[in-house]
């Protein structure tokens, strides 16, 4: 599988995934190896973001079994989503 990062300036990264999720789009705020763990991501911090970028960043995973359709309901939905966010933080 692949797995990418994602800063979305001016979210919040726990908003973004509840919302996310009513679409059935599942993405992470965390590490893969903390997803128990709440607050931003000790990678994220240990590669040098601060507190606020990590708090802002979502985790995206694709494996072999990601589908075409998965990839463009994520690819239509989640613009939508930030700007929602983004207006109602006033960002």
């Amino acid at each position: 599988g692949s797995t990418a990062n994602v800063e979305f300036h001016g979210i919040d990264g726990e908003a973004a995934l509840m919302l996310l999720a009513q679409y059935g789009i599942a993405v992470s705020t965390g590490s893969a190896c903390g997803s128990s763990h709440h607050g931003p991501s000790h990678v994220l911090l240990a590669m040098g973001r601060n507190e606020a970028q990590a708090a802002s960043s979502l985790r995206f995973s694709l494996s072999r079994e990601t589908t075409d359709q998965e990839i463009d309901l994520a690819i239509a939905t989640i613009p939508g989503v930030i700007q929602t966010l983004r207006t109602l933080a006033g960002a």
